[in-house]
Formats: structure tokens, C-alpha cells, sequence
């Protein structure tokens, strides 16, 4: 039902809308929890293994950073060089956990409430809700990691252009980002926008 730009969907299909959003984050998940004990079993310890020679090889490493590598922390710390961080490594290696799981808590929790909130008009909404599930899939799975063993298992090697290391995780973030900008530009008009924007301002 419609009412001024603002969708209203019964119970029953929110519901099911919940229960299938739930459904494809768990198998998202586990797929990418699975790979990443695979490598640990088998690769840890060990030589790359080659898949195709100086182009893509699987390669163990234990990432205490964020996706591909990236570290806001200390960058940060590289800028301003904070005393306090090199006189406490230990603080330092805290700040960076504490950091991440607030980051990511806080970003799941809004990418959920807005995955909630879409519309299921047509297509374009289902892609862009999907977008946003690889998105909160992804993160969650580098979460666990994180939370679980301190670090995040990367794999995937492009040795050829010396790509950072990643994993599964990061390629649902990455499909689910640029997925997500494609439809809000290329799909996407004014009304469309503009009903999105009503249901998740709106309670």
C-alpha cells in the first residue's frame, strides 16, 4: 500500500522479507567461514599455491588490518605519531580492535535498519537490497575473524598487479558497494529516490 511516497507492507511480508534477508546473510556467512578454515587447514604454514603462475596464486595471511589492508588507525598514528601508541604497543594493537568492532557494529546495525525499510517495488529494489545483504554479509564475516581469532584470514592473490591479499569477505563488500552505486545512479530516478528516502526516514 502507498501513502505519500511511503510504502507500507503487511506483517506477513515483512516477515517473510526478514526471514529471507536472514537466510541469505547465514549462507553468505558460512560460505565465507568455510573457505577461510579450509585455508587455515590447508595453507597455513605452507607455500602459495599457484593457480595460474605470476598472475593468481592462494596465499595464507593473517590480516590485522581492514579490508585489503587498509588501516585508519594507524594511519592516523602515522600522522600524528601519538607518543602514548609507541610508548604502548599493546594500547595501540587495543585501539585498533576496539575500533574495528565499533565500526562494524555500527554499520551493520544501520545497513540492516535500511535493508528493513526498502520498498520490494520492482527489481530495483531487490537488487539494491541485495547490494546492501553482500555488504552486511561481508562485513559480519570479517567480524567474526576478528572477534574470534584477533586477526582476518586473506587468501586470494593477484600476484600480477601485486593486489593486497583478500578473501571472500571482502568480495561481497566489493560486489555489494559498487553493485549499490550502480543502481542509486544508473537506475535509480527522482521518485525512486525519493520513496527509499520516505520509508527509511519514516517509522
Amino acid at each position: 500500500m502507498r501513502k505519500e511516497g511511503l510504502i507500507f507492507r503487511s506483517n506477513k511480508k515483512n516477515i517473510n522479507d526478514i526471514i529471507q534477508s536472514i537466510c541469505c546473510i547465514l549462507l553468505l556467512i558460512v560460505i565465507d567461514q568455510i573457505s577461510k578454515y579450509t585455508v587455515l587447514l590447508q595453507l597455513k604454514g605452507k607455500k602459495a599455491v599457484v593457480v595460474f603462475k605470476d598472475v593468481f596464486e592462494l596465499n595464507y595471511l593473517e590480516n590485522r588490518s581492514a579490508a585489503f589492508g587498509i588501516d585508519p588507525i594507524t594511519i592516523l598514528n602515522r600522522i600524528f605519531k601519538f607518543k602514548y601508541f609507541t610508548n604502548h604497543p599493546n594500547a595501540f594493537t587495543t585501539a585498533k580492535f576496539v575500533f574495528f568492532v565499533v565500526f562494524t557494529i555500527v554499520v551493520v546495525s544501520v545497513m540492516l535498519y535500511i535493508v528493513y525499510r526498502i520498498p520490494i517495488i520492482d527489481y530495483k529494489y531487490v537488487w539494491l537490497k541485495f547490494s546492501l545483504l553482500l555488504i552486511v554479509s561481508g562485513a559480519v564475516g570479517n567480524f567474526i575473524d576478528r572477534v574470534c581469532r584477533k586477526y582476518v584470514i586473506d587468501f586470494f592473490y593477484f600476484k600480477l598487479i601485486n593486489f593486497p591479499i583478500f578473501n571472500v569477505a571482502d568480495i561481497y563488500i566489493t560486489i555489494g558497494a559498487i553493485m549499490m552505486c550502480c543502481i542509486i545512479v544508473f537506475l535509480f530516478n527522482e521518485d525512486d529516490l525519493g520513496t527509499l528516502m520516505s520509508n527509511i526516514k519514516n517509522k
